[in-house]
């Protein structure tokens, strides 16, 4: 994993390059430590590798150059850091509201959806068409990504796998492999010389 720090301007112009020349971006995080200034880190996955691109931000700081209008998979993640830390991206682009007559809006939820938090979908019709949906995706936080620090792996995969009861094996196979890979070790393969055992 390669790690880069530079300011937020600096980093979303790498950023968004190579995206364009084929690597992938993985994610926008902020994290916090106490009486430290905020820090983004966007995640840029590589046919080998993961790289992490930080952009600490100046004590006090209240907003920060929006990664989106560079790049459009950024804007939930920007909408999340925006709620959490009450960081204002500048230039985010605002949602998009139908207007005209007899258009109405019918707010649906919170819900759960999956491996989501609790959504509210808000639907944008005159009638019988919807020409706008918007998706608040973040509309309830359970705290479960916050949860996960200063947990030891032992502990922590028994809540990945807790956290959607739907699909607690892949979210515990996942984190498996997110420390394995972390911790650059590979894991030992079961074997039973009895013949009796399913892992062969």
């Amino acid at each position: 994993m390669t790690v880069t720090q530079a300011d937020a301007g600096t980093l979303w112009e790498e950023l968004a390059a190579r995206v364009a020349a084929g690597d992938r971006f993985a994610g926008l995080f902020g994290t916090r430590s106490e009486g430290a200034p905020l820090v983004l880190s966007a995640l840029v996955a590589t046919a080998n590798n993961i790289d992490t691109l930080e952009a600490p931000l100046p004590p006090g700081a209240a907003s920060y150059p929006a990664l989106t209008p560079r790049l459009g998979a950024a804007f939930w993640y920007e909408r999340v850091i925006h709620d959490r830390f009450g960081v204002v991206p500048e230039g985010l682009p605002a949602d998009q509201h139908v207007t005209g007559y007899g258009v109405f809006t019918i707010p649906h939820g919170p819900v759960r959806s999956g491996v989501m938090e609790a959504i509210e979908y808000l639907v944008e019709t005159p009638g019988e068409a919807i020409p706008h949906l918007n998706m608040r995706v973040f509309y309830k936080h359970r705290g479960v990504a916050e949860r996960f620090a200063g947990m030891t792996p032992a502990d922590a995969v028994l809540l990945a796998e807790r956290a959607e009861c739907i699909v607690s094996v892949a979210h515990a196979l996942a984190f498996c492999h997110a420390v394995e890979q972390i911790a650059g070790c590979r894991p030992r393969r079961a074997s039973c010389r009895s013949g009796s055992c399913w892992n062969r």
